[in-house]
């Protein structure tokens, strides 16, 4: 039986495989350990004021923690309309073109980011472009 990779629903693109690989490309948790970078206070700060403030490197890690976050620890039970869903979708749109270091790249996700991702980009970003403005989020956390 020939099944389609992870990152395919039928013909369709999958938003959360996108997003997955996008974030998990970037070591989040060596760049917070080695500057010493809290990514949940610039979360934090992002869902107070509605604006990103940061380097890229600290926007990277920011969206490395979310989806981590949303997928495996403490905020796995947010809806997809919550504020959390629209920061992560935001740092994708501002990020899914950002160069990663050699140091921070986890070879794994970079690799299938360009293997199976890149040459699919506009439609990637279409995707997750779609969902964002298509979704009517929660104002508060």
């Amino acid at each position: 039986m020939n099944q389609s990779p992870d990152f395919l629903e039928g013909n369709h693109l999958n938003e959360e495989a996108i997003l997955t690989c996008c974030a998990l490309r970037f070591d989040g948790f060596k760049y917070a350990e080695e500057h010493g970078f809290k990514p949940d206070e610039l979360v934090q700060q992002y869902l107070q004021t509605g604006q990103w403030h940061g380097t890229e490197l600290e926007l990277l890690a920011a969206f490395f923690h979310l989806q981590r976050a949303l997928f495996k620890w403490s905020l796995v039970y947010e809806t997809w309309e919550s504020p959390y869903w629209r920061a992560f979708r935001e740092l994708f749109l501002q990020l899914y073109a950002a160069e990663i270091p050699a140091q921070y790249q986890m070879t794994e996700y970079f690799d299938e980011w360009i293997r199976d991702f890149q040459p699919r980009l506009d439609q990637c970003v279409a995707v997750v472009r779609e969902k964002h403005e298509t979704t009517t989020y929660a104002d508060v956390v």
